[in-house]
């Protein structure tokens, strides 16, 4: 059963190639945002985006478009999440920084290794799980990609159940459970060498020595991951 269902005046009930993408794409972000707001998170809809502040994060996840989109063939949805640890607004505070906290991106999570596919396979899906390119290069492992961008036009109530499913899996679950220790060496395990975290890996490592008092295991992950120099 679908979580999200279109209102019966909804203008998602009767588009076609006349309909204007910026009705769609407004009416697609009000249903994913109201959606949201019985989690607790808050709805802009101006420029839209659900924002939500937990006990260790404030988590915003913005909803952009693009100038491309074309009626009756293409509108775009880019899904830009931004998550910030209280932790660290403390100290960008002190220093008179003006990151506010933040840590991760939504990039740090649609790339992950692999291990159950040859290496230099590199698989790249879209928001809904469909596999949308695959290629092989010379690297020493497999990766995932998860692309942030879908096609909203004659989109379903599944889609948008697709893309809750999403942001759910990809971004938010994910970023509540890193205060979790284990949670915390799942993601690291799981991606790729010499990957930039965030603004910067310096910055990431203080995030590891603020909210894990330096752990001994963590440090020694993020060393073999070659994230810490």
């Amino acid at each position: 059963m679908n979580r999200i269902k279109f209102p019966p005046n909804s203008i998602l009930n009767h588009q076609n190639e006349n309909t204007s993408p910026k009705e769609i794409f407004q009416e697609v972000c009000d249903l994913i945002g109201n959606y949201y707001q019985q989690f607790g998170f808050k709805y802009t809809r101006s420029r839209p985006k659900i924002t939500i502040k937990d006990s260790d994060f404030d988590i915003v996840i913005a909803f952009w478009s693009s100038s491309s989109n074309m009626a009756g063939r293409y509108i775009n949805l880019e899904i830009i999440g931004h998550a910030y640890s209280k932790k660290l607004a403390q100290i960008d505070k002190i220093e008179g920084n003006t990151y506010k906290g933040f840590v991760l991106s939504h990039a740090d999570f649609w790339t992950k290794l692999n291990s159950s596919n040859p290496n230099g396979c590199i698989n790249t899906y879209l928001l809904d799980g469909q596999l949308a390119v695959k290629q092989t290069k010379d690297i020493p492992y497999a990766i995932d990609r998860f692309n942030c961008n879908y096609n909203l036009y004659c989109i379903t109530e599944n889609q948008i159940d697709k893309i809750i499913n999403y942001i759910d899996k990809y971004f938010v679950n994910q970023i509540i459970g890193l205060v979790n220790k284990e949670n915390m060496k799942k993601f690291l395990e799981e991606l790729p060498f010499g990957k930039q975290l965030g603004i910067d890996n310096n910055r990431f490592c203080k995030f590891i020595e603020l909210q894990f008092n330096n752990d001994g295991d963590l440090i020694e992950l993020i060393k073999i991951k070659q994230i810490m120099r």
